[in-house]
């Protein structure tokens, strides 16, 4: 395993900071709680006097980040504890503005090859988030009502569908999934949604006190059965990218009154089908940029047939050109019994065909393929096939090995 030096460590942990703050502040904001947690720790490492972070400036040039050589001197177990009390300082410094996953959001943001270097430092981010939950449940706020939970919940939903498309299509969707529920719920028979693609600052539902009065749980599980129907409505943005934002967009104690609720974020996904499909279009796509579509879409098929006997789920896996002499357009069809495959094992389907395909080039080659699928991909679903096992990282690695 490489070894970073500690100025390089601590310059990705702070840019990554200053990138999860900055989302729901400003990196000016940012850079100000940053350096004034430095300071007020250099009497305890004085070391500290090396790391400089500065107001972000218009050039993209300038770094905000500026260490010294120096800090390459000190003891890793000092770096550690260092690193340590900075993040617990500004994570509970922030509080409700730095969001109930702040510290994961971190560590999602660090470049890969940099999370173990920082756990070498016996800085653990999981252990370092687990306490901050711990802490956070024994003071926040059981005084939250029902209807303020709905109220939050709605304009936080109401702001991802407008981002996604627009404020017609936040207000009808939400609209259309509460009147549709209400036969099923009918404490949503006291809420309404109100039109707020004219009037700035309202609140987007309109929620009757009465509410207050019913058990939370069937409250959660009306929540519940909402976000499912928005999470089928925003199609391939939706799943881990959805339930992230909705994190993002809620204080933390909110999150936590939704955990007493019994809803349950992490467990809303995409459907496997729809994953599948979109690592087959985003390796047709990058395959496509080195070749022809037409072989593209080939060499994808070879592959599925050839491990069809130990995946039988993708027997019936195929991808079709449509219009052979227009770019861009083919069929993906995927049969629904994808979604009953265990995880793991579609996982394993999905990695062996990556490695498959990027093994069939020379390594340089291999290596621009498997950078353009995971572009065409995107982060939001390298992450979501991470979560299935797969490990992408491992197949550049072994493709590196094969050469």
């Amino acid at each position: 395993m490489p070894q970073y030096a500690n100025k390089e460590i601590m310059v990705y942990l702070l840019r990554s900071i200053i990138e999860v703050i900055g989302r729901r502040t400003s990196d000016a904001y940012a850079s100000v709680i940053i350096s004034d947690t430095i300071h007020k720790l250099t009497g305890k490492y004085s070391f500290l006097d090396y790391i400089e972070v500065s107001a972000p400036h218009y050039m993209e040039t300038v770094d905000v980040v500026s260490i010294s050589d120096d800090i390459n001197y000190i003891e890793s177990n000092l770096i550690g504890m260092a690193t340590r009390d900075i993040l617990e300082s500004i994570t509970y410094k922030m509080a409700k503005d730095a969001g109930h996953y702040f510290i994961k959001e971190i560590k999602e943001d660090i470049p890969y090859k940099y999370r173990n270097a920082i756990k070498d430092l016996c800085v653990d981010l999981d252990l370092l988030q687990i306490k901050f939950i711990s802490d956070i449940k024994e003071s926040y706020d059981t005084r939250i009502e029902n209807s303020d939970v709905i109220k939050k919940i709605f304009n936080v939903l109401y702001k991802i569908l407008e981002e996604e498309k627009n404020r017609d299509f936040a207000y009808n969707t939400l609209d259309k999934i509460v009147a549709n529920l209400k036969i099923k719920h009918d404490i949503l028979e006291s809420v309404q949604i109100n039109n707020a693609r004219y009037i700035e600052g309202v609140n987007v539902a309109t929620v009757g006190l009465e509410v207050n009065k019913e058990n939370s749980t069937r409250v959660g599980v009306a929540i519940q059965n909402i976000l499912e129907e928005i999470n089928r409505a925003l199609d391939e943005k939706g799943g881990y990218y959805f339930t992230e934002n909705i994190k993002r967009g809620l204080p933390s104690d909110y999150i936590l009154k939704l955990q007493h609720m019994g809803v349950r974020l992490d467990d809303i996904k995409l459907s496997q089908g729809l994953i599948l499909r979109q690592v087959l279009k985003a390796l047709v796509d990058a395959l496509s940029e080195t070749n022809t579509q037409s072989w593209a879409v080939l060499a994808v098929n070879n592959v599925l047939k050839s491990y069809n006997t130990r995946f039988g789920f993708f027997n019936y896996v195929t991808v079709e050109n449509i219009e052979p002499f227009q770019k861009g357009v083919y069929a993906i069809g995927i049969p629904t019994e994808i979604d009953v495959v265990e995880p793991f094992m579609l996982g394993k389907g999905i990695q062996k065909i990556i490695e498959v395909i990027t093994a069939s080039f020379e390594k340089k080659s291999g290596k621009i393929v498997l950078d353009k699928f995971k572009k065409r991909l995107g982060r939001n679903f390298i992450m979501i096939i991470e979560e299935l096992g797969v490990n992408l990282h491992m197949v550049e690695l072994r493709n590196n090995f094969l050469y």
